[in-house]
């Protein structure tokens, strides 16, 4: 069964400013379109194109009404099909209008024994404590 980018239901609001929980917490809408996005999203990936924004690019491709095939993206993930490796997290995307911005932090590979897995995981969340802890 195809699906046609008209098909997807979309979901609009509009704001002054975005924050990640705004876009994460709200059931309701599916894009959004705001002035500014505060903040940068640490948790999961937010979508931007101009002042709209998703937490799935197919929204945004859908308001959008089309695809501006970015060539470059194609070919990484190509080569990282290639290579064994399906994680992709880059900031472009399959559209050249639409970039991710935030998200979690990209997967490297550069960890390889259980104690400075433990040491890293424990120094992230310090960090995080630290950043929402309110004395």
């Amino acid at each position: 069964m195809a699906v046609h980018l008209d098909d997807i239901p979309l979901g609009l609001r509009s704001c002054e400013r975005l924050t990640e929980d705004d876009l994460w917490l709200d059931a309701g809408p599916t894009v959004w379109r705001a002035r500014r996005f505060v903040g940068e999203p640490r948790f999961n990936p937010v979508y931007q194109r101009g002042d709209y924004y998703s937490f799935s690019p197919i929204f945004l491709l859908a308001h959008k009404r089309s695809v501006d095939l970015d060539r470059g993206f194609m070919r990484k993930i190509a080569a990282r099909e290639r290579s064994g490796v399906a994680y992709y997290s880059g900031r472009s995307t399959i559209d050249r209008e639409i970039r991710r911005i935030g998200g979690p932090t990209a997967f490297d590979r550069t960890i390889f024994s259980a104690a400075q897995y433990a040491t890293k995981l424990a120094e992230a969340m310090i960090t995080d404590i630290e950043r929402v802890d309110v004395p």
